[in-house]
């Protein structure tokens, strides 16, 4: 079969923010010559998304009955490959069911050690003919959890040419967090310190249901940027002098690779995935604990050393390019 005859069907809303939308993103945009992609959008869909993607629009506004039938004129439609993710479609069991029918491969991709839907992933990978993982960490879990052998690690990327040293435009720094406001990624830590480091200014960038108690709990020299726009945040992760990242169990680290990527080094905990890619006094360091005088003393050992950190040159083995031609070789075997 040429490659310009593939048709790979990615069943998530793909201008939806999110790892698995990105990665479907990022891999269309690198090979749209080769194979031609298919997907669902949100109604207001960006001409990026349009111009990679085959799309059908959808909203969850929109009543049941056009949700479904627009679902099934996606699923109804001959694949050669479905590839899926986490994702909150329940109708995806469905899918690979009709893609049975049409002789269809399937691979599955892992992205987190803690799915919200964790009987789907389950269905998910134990019915793909290729599953991966954005890390070794997810791919020993996933191989365990769901008694799977050869889960193929593709790790997630960042796009070099976007997140970079020179976009910042002004000459302030801070310390940055950025993540979902949850308890598995310690925004909390983030407080304590800035209330012992008040000659710092820190800020935070996310949402979640710890919000509002960490608004409360902040001292004046913590500024909340959850109004900031994906465009504005580029510029905040060059501005920045260090990122923390006090994840747990963390699968990959998107925020971790798009600040090296952009000049800044890291603080980040020894869980999860983190341990792979944060190389003690290289590109940032690693605190074994949660104790905050062990992050205080990390934090002044960066900022007093700033030369001695290069974090951007960690993050080549991460370009979109590369991450992009290793799904490339999982589609050209399968089909």
């Amino acid at each position: 079969m040429n490659h310009d005859e593939v048709r790979i069907l990615c069943p998530v809303r793909l201008n939806s923010p999110g790892p698995i939308q990105t990665i479907y993103r990022e891999v269309a945009k690198n090979l749209q010559k080769v194979y031609e992609f298919y997907g669902l959008c949100g109604v207001n869909i960006d001409n990026a998304t349009n111009v990679l993607f085959d799309t059908l629009p959808i909203d969850s506004t929109w009543p049941l009955y056009k949700r479904g039938i627009t679902l099934l004129r996606l699923y109804f439609s001959d694949y050669d490959i479905v590839h899926t993710g986490a994702s909150g479609y329940r109708t995806h069991p469905l899918l690979l069911r009709l893609a049975d029918i049409h002789d269809a491969v399937h691979i599955h991709t892992h992205h987190t050690t803690t799915p919200k839907n964790y009987e789907q992933q389950y269905w998910l990978a134990s019915h793909a003919e290729h599953v991966t993982a954005v890390s070794q960490f997810v791919a020993d879990w996933a191989e365990d959890e769901f008694d799977l052998l050869d889960v193929t690690v593709i790790p997630n990327g960042v796009d070099r040419n976007e997140f970079r040293p020179d976009m910042a435009t002004t000459d302030e720094d801070y310390i940055l967090f950025v993540g979902r406001l949850i308890n598995r990624k310690n925004p909390e830590l983030i407080i304590k310190i800035a209330k012992r480091q008040t000659d710092l200014k820190f800020a935070i960038r996310g949402n979640g249901p710890l919000k509002e108690k960490l608004e409360r709990r902040a001292p004046a020299n913590v500024e909340f940027l959850d109004h900031l726009s994906e465009r504005a945040l580029i510029e905040e992760y060059s501005r920045a002098s260090v990122t923390i990242c006090p994840y747990e169990n963390e699968g990959f680290g998107m925020v971790v690779i798009e600040s090296m990527s952009s000049g800044t080094p890291v603080i980040g905990l020894n869980s999860g995935n983190l341990s792979s890619i944060i190389k003690n006094g290289q590109n940032g360091i690693l605190c074994e604990t949660l104790d905050i005088e062990d992050w205080i003393a990390a934090l002044k050992h960066v900022q007093t050393s700033q030369e001695h950190f290069e974090p951007r040159k960690s993050t080549k083995q991460y370009s979109w390019d590369i991450v992009a031609s290793s799904y490339e070789a999982i589609y050209d075997e399968l089909v």
